[in-house]
């Protein structure tokens, strides 16, 4: 009986350890969710996302830590679009953001009962409505 206790809270321990290393960031789900839609990735931001990432604040005025990264598609159905996902380093993260930084509750009014939360990432599409409502979908489903 000993022996069987000791190996259901080994193999819970290693379950535990596996499921924190997978709980990691949600972005490198969406990055290939989007690059298979032909979404092209963008190594550098420009300066417009820049401004965002220094306008997002807690309530002391520091800065709140994430990354940000640019996809861009050309289509002549639903017109140009920019999707820019801003990663937080956990969820805990975001729900930090949401509550301390006015610029991103302005930016995503009642963001986590919507769609433009997935796990760490936030989704800011930018375009034409049908093109925008697309990459929401991508980034849903991610």
């Amino acid at each position: 009986m000993k022996k069987f206790l000791k190996s259901s809270l080994l193999v819970a321990l290693c379950l535990l350890t596996v499921f924190s290393f997978t709980a990691c960031s949600k972005f490198g789900s969406v990055k290939k969710a989007f690059e298979k839609e032909g979404y092209t990735y963008s190594e550098e931001t420009n300066d417009n996302v820049n401004k965002i990432k220094e306008e997002l604040k807690d309530e002391e005025g520091n800065a709140i830590e994430l990354t940000p990264h640019v996809f861009t598609k050309k289509d002549g159905l639903t017109g140009s679009v920019i999707v820019i996902i801003l990663e937080f380093k956990s969820d805990k993260d975001i729900d930090k953001a949401l509550e301390d930084s006015e610029t991103l509750k302005g930016l995503l009014k009642d963001a986590q009962k919507s769609d433009y939360v997935n796990g760490n990432c936030v989704c800011i599409p930018i375009g034409l409505p049908t093109a925008a409502n697309n990459a929401l979908e991508i980034f849903k489903k991610a």
